[in-house]
């Protein structure tokens, strides 16, 4: 009589074969949960931009100003100004589709939210209206249902 003490060959193979599966089937759901983490960091760092304007601009003879300025008088943190970017986005001055109020400071202003590698999938823009706006997808992703570039974030 042989006493057993151990799992067999078989048992290991199927054992791995089916954690194999579940990592297979649960990478991408965790990518995309990041991604759309990163995307909604991306529209409330959009919000906080919008806010330190008009902050800016009530201390400031109603005039706008660039990200750089906001940054060094302690409107927003300083990531914002980071060429590497923070959460999956950078932030710097852009054109905004659609947006009203908006141009170069000191009269305006507009911001635009793109994603880095790997950080997001979709692009969003501010300007002096303070409406968010979705601006373009990364290549290989479609649009969200129902946007077009330059519609507000939330329309349906």
């Amino acid at each position: 009589m042989s006493k057993n003490d151990g799992f067999s060959m078989v048992e290991l193979l199927v054992t791995v074969a089916i954690i194999a599966i579940i990592v297979v089937i649960a990478i991408p759901n965790l990518i995309t949960s990041k991604e759309a983490a990163n995307e909604a960091s991306a529209i409330k760092a959009c919000r906080t931009l919008g806010s330190a304007e008009i902050a800016y601009m009530g201390s400031n003879n109603q005039q706008y100003t660039d990200i750089q300025t906001l940054a060094a008088n302690n409107y927003v943190d300083s990531r914002f100004t980071n060429a590497a970017g923070f959460l999956g986005y950078t932030y710097a001055a852009g054109t905004v589709t659609n947006a009203v109020g908006g141009g170069p400071p000191p009269a305006g202003f507009e911001f635009v939210a793109t994603p880095l590698t790997g950080g997001g999938r979709y692009t969003y823009g501010l300007a002096a209206d303070q409406v968010i706006r979705y601006l373009g997808a990364v290549s290989g992703v479609a649009a969200p249902a129902g946007l077009s570039v330059g519609d507000p974030v939330g329309k349906r």
